[in-house]
């Protein structure tokens, strides 16, 4: 009966102290994870704007960029065969 009782007061004590910690420490960690993100999506940015070079062209020239799609046969393998039903009245 003592053994139950001590493990309880221990389980609840140590709860107690777990939270008590997670809600000092919640901040500092919110804190160095939203800072790591940003300088994760900065170093994005500049990777991704330091490549083009904007000064080459003229203001107001205008560039069109195609893209060539390609045909994906294994997409109607994928789909099936189209069954036509008919509908059946309920009498």
């Amino acid at each position: 009966m003592v053994g139950i009782l001590n493990f309880i007061l221990w389980f609840f004590v140590i709860l107690f102290l777990l939270k008590f910690m997670g809600r000092l420490l919640a901040p500092f960690l919110l804190r160095y994870f939203a800072n790591k993100m940003q300088s994760k999506f900065q170093q994005q940015f500049k990777e991704n704007f330091s490549n083009q070079s904007y000064n080459s062209k003229k203001e107001g020239e205008v560039t069109i960029e195609k893209q060539k799609h390609k045909k994906n046969n294994k997409s109607k393998d994928i789909e099936g065969e189209y069954i036509d039903f008919e509908e059946i009245e309920d009498k």
